[in-house]
């Protein structure tokens, strides 16, 4: 009977795990999928406003106003779907401040290595989009200024949420250490004071007097 109860609990425990990577995998295409026609969408609207434009509809600042500012989106959406879909590991140096920290905030510190690893994609397409001449060296210029802000802003993140955990950590050994000494200072004064008390017993005690 209690066999059964195990393998029955055992196959309850294998089928929720099951439940839990088919749900991840589910959000993850779907999230992937969001992506892509937000993609198809904005190439749609540049089509649109090429098309206005030759047909004389809206005039060549406007037109190379939209261009620029639906390239942006393009580059942002682009850089999340090339991470969706292969999303890279994590490095050795990033496991290891990973590992450092407490538990609680290494979902966060996970979250900014990958925001990091999104704007390093991002930065590549400028670059790319550039080289294309699907932007000019104005919009460039912002777009790499933008985004090295950005990565600057995450970055000094990552080292707050270390730094902040490596004080915190050297606070509370502290304190244990503190605690130790003041623990070993109370024996010592216990010891000393039982040491005079002994010493005051043994005066006061009446010596056997010699015949």
């Amino acid at each position: 009977m209690e066999l059964m109860l195990e393998l029955i609990l055992a196959a309850i425990i294998i089928l929720v795990i099951i439940g839990a990577i088919a749900y991840l995998l589910l959000q993850k295409k779907q999230n992937s999928s969001d992506l892509f026609k937000k993609k198809r969408a904005i190439e749609d609207e540049l089509k649109t406003a090429e098309t206005n434009f030759f047909k004389r509809k809206i005039p060549e600042t406007e037109y190379r106003r939209i261009v620029q500012d639906k390239n942006l989106e393009l580059i942002k959406i682009e850089s999340e779907i090339s991470f969706a879909v292969n999303k890279p590991r994590l490095s050795n140096n990033e496991m290891q401040i990973i590992e450092k920290v407490e538990t609680k905030q290494r979902h966060l510190l996970q979250d900014l290595f990958d925001q990091k690893k999104i704007l390093l994609k991002e930065r590549e397409l400028i670059q790319q989009k550039f080289h294309k001449r699907r932007i000019d060296d104005k919009i460039f210029q912002q777009m790499m200024n933008k985004n090295q802000g950005e990565i600057i802003s995450v970055e000094s993140k990552i080292k707050s949420i270390a730094k902040e955990n490596e004080i915190e950590k050297t606070m509370t050994d502290l304190k244990q250490k503190t605690k130790e000494f003041k623990k070993e200072k109370e024996v010592e004064e216990e010891e000393a004071l039982d040491a005079l008390a002994d010493q005051a017993v043994e005066e006061d005690t009446p010596k056997p007097k010699k015949k």
